[in-house]
């Protein structure tokens, strides 16, 4: 698509927006939207992702009521801890095949990996030390009878103890379920729990995001480069990999001119498979983490738009501007509702005039390492010179 200012402006607001909510459902949803305009999506996508990538969207296109969602719940926690558990086995190739709360028994079975990346039987095991024969753990006993039982030791730490207490515990509370609701109906909602899960764990991947892009946003107002910004890493990297952002257009416009343009479209975002009534959410939350970069990155790229990057001194959130300003310490809606007092303006225009001069001196290293690594020099070096010039540069103005 064409890019200009208007696009740029667009994209930096899709990220604030993104950023600055708490609340990761409202955070996505404005994502969402932010895409649809950007990438001239249909209305339909925002309803779609809402109600595929986010817990209250799928809930409610669902029409789960309170005894359902908490079943939901449940359930999705039994797959949490049980894919949690499954990692303690996983040094000795064993899975965890099914747990008896009732009992208090965790039963494991030797297991190898397949081409596919599956975990398959053993029936001829490769060694002594493999059983093909399903192993029935004691937890009361678990920790006398390590060596009965053969599972690595990482296995006995009291951390792990308790997620398997928590996990009888659920399979109590989910049994409780099964008496109050049809079997038809438990069996669906089995089904749906690993859609809950999924997007579930999407969400801890985009509040990680958010939190990265916070991270970068406070190297940049603290004056960084890019390049010495580690947040940007990340972003770069999605970015890159990125297959769809790879897939693009050139047209000549009726000008003469030449416009490269993303052949983007909403499929790309709304992948799910579905496999004996499972459904896979493909896109999620891969695709949006790299429309972010995109965002992101094409806004980034101007020296400008970055200068346009401001922080709340009340709400403390971020906003972009039309222009560059170091005056602006407000957001537009703070600063409606907010009027300095003479104290404030005092105390203001003297942070000012501070920060003024942090951003002269952060200019002149700028330009410094930059004239130092033309002149072939590495970086540390050019950085041990710019140390060297501030020292003569404040011992000079000290002995004045």
């Amino acid at each position: 698509m064409p890019k200009g200012k208007t696009e740029d402006r667009l994209y930096g607001q899709i990220i604030v927006n993104f950023v600055n909510d708490k609340n990761i459902t409202k955070a996505s949803l404005n994502l969402f939207e932010g895409m649809q305009k950007a990438f001239k999506f249909s209305p339909e996508f925002i309803n779609h992702a809402k109600n595929f990538f986010t817990v209250k969207g799928f809930i409610s296109a669902n029409n789960f009521n309170e005894q359902e969602k908490n079943l939901l719940k449940m359930l999705s926690a039994d797959k949490d801890f049980i894919s949690r558990l499954q990692k303690k086995f996983d040094f000795k190739k064993e899975y965890l095949d099914r747990y008896d709360y009732r009992k208090r028994t965790l039963t494991v079975r030797h297991a190898i990996l397949n081409s596919e990346g599956f975990y398959v039987d053993v029936d001829e095991p490769p060694d002594d030390s493999y059983s093909s024969e399903p192993i029935e753990i004691h937890i009361d006993n678990i920790i006398e009878n390590k060596t009965e039982y053969g599972i690595h030791d990482s296995f006995y730490d009291q951390e792990t103890l308790k997620e398997v207490e928590a996990l009888f515990r659920i399979g109590a509370k989910i049994d409780s379920f099964k008496d109050s609701i049809p079997e038809q109906e438990f069996s669906n909602i089995r089904r749906l729990s690993s859609n809950y899960l999924q997007i579930s764990e999407g969400n801890k991947v985009m509040r990680k995001t958010q939190r990265k892009l916070k991270f970068l946003f406070e190297e940049i107002l603290a004056g960084k480069n890019l390049y010495e910004s580690p947040s940007i890493e990340r972003f770069v990297k999605d970015y890159n990999d990125s297959s769809f952002l790879n897939n693009s257009k050139v047209y000549i416009e009726k000008s003469g001119e030449l416009t490269e343009e993303l052949n983007i479209t909403e499929d790309q975002f709304t992948k799910i498979k579905e496999e004996n009534e499972i459904v896979e959410l493909l896109s999620w939350p891969g695709s949006y983490q790299s429309a972010i970069a995109y965002f992101l990155i094409n806004y980034l790229k101007s020296d400008r738009n970055r200068k346009l990057i401001y922080k709340c001194d009340k709400c403390r959130k971020y906003f972009i501007t039309l222009k560059i300003d170091n005056r602006n310490r407000f957001c537009p809606v703070c600063s409606k509702e907010n009027k300095m007092t003479v104290e404030e303006r005092k105390k203001y225009m003297q942070q000012y005039r501070e920060k003024k001069k942090e951003n002269k001196i952060a200019k002149q290293r700028e330009e410094h390492i930059k004239r130092c690594l033309n002149a072939g020099m590495t970086k540390e070096e050019a950085e041990e010179g710019w140390e060297n010039y501030r020292s003569f540069e404040i011992d000079k103005t000290h002995t004045r």
